[in-house]
């Protein structure tokens, strides 16, 4: 039962209905970005468009924006006052320092004079992308995946939730296991005894 956990957890393939919104718009960015690569590939080996396009499945238009360099920016990248401090952030939070509002103190010696907001903001995204499912990484135990099915599930984080779907979709029989389970606990709890011949 573990090999089909340690591969269901270990899959690189990512359900976009377990994203956040703006784990979604990154995942989109990453898919648009391979469709850029396959068209451009494609219209260097010299076919029209309306074979690019039959090859593909994309649309005429978006192949056209693609072979003619109008689709380079995968992401909508925004100017902030953060830019000329992204490296001596990355470097403080590499170093452990995780608080909004510690950081921007910090920066205020280093001569920035944007809002709070703004290194809320980008404390959330360095969060949410610390945390992104494409970074499981460690495979849990046994045990850890059998609390997450039952006594957990209520109270799970976001990463701890993605395992969860990722294990429930490749392992069929522990859904059923934790179904059997929930059934026996009900039936305890409501003193029901004469279920248990059924």
């Amino acid at each position: 039962m573990m090999r089909e956990i340690c591969k269901a957890v270990s899959a690189t393939t990512v359900s976009p209905a377990l994203l956040t919104s703006a784990e979604r718009f990154l995942y989109e960015g990453l898919r648009r970005k391979d469709t850029n690569a396959m068209a451009a590939a494609l219209a260097e080996a010299g076919p029209p468009i309306k074979e690019i396009v039959r090859r593909t499945g994309h649309s005429h238009r978006i192949v056209r924006q693609i072979v003619r360099g109008g689709r380079v920016d995968v992401f909508r990248i925004l100017e902030s006052a953060l830019e000329p401090h992204l490296v001596w952030l990355d470097g403080q939070w590499a170093s452990g320092c995780r608080n909004a509002t510690d950081l921007w103190r910090r920066l205020g010696a280093q001569r920035f004079r944007g809002s709070l907001r703004v290194v809320c903001k980008r404390a959330t995204r360095r969060r949410r992308s610390d945390g992104s499912p494409e970074h499981l990484g460690k495979i849990p135990s046994a045990r850890t995946v059998a609390r997450f099915m039952t006594t957990a599930r209520d109270h799970l984080t976001k990463a701890d939730t993605v395992i969860v779907a990722a294990v429930e979709a490749h392992v069929p029989l522990l859904v059923e296991a934790r179904l059997v389970l929930d059934g026996f606990q009900a039936m305890i709890r409501s003193k029901a005894a004469d279920d248990l011949d059924a």
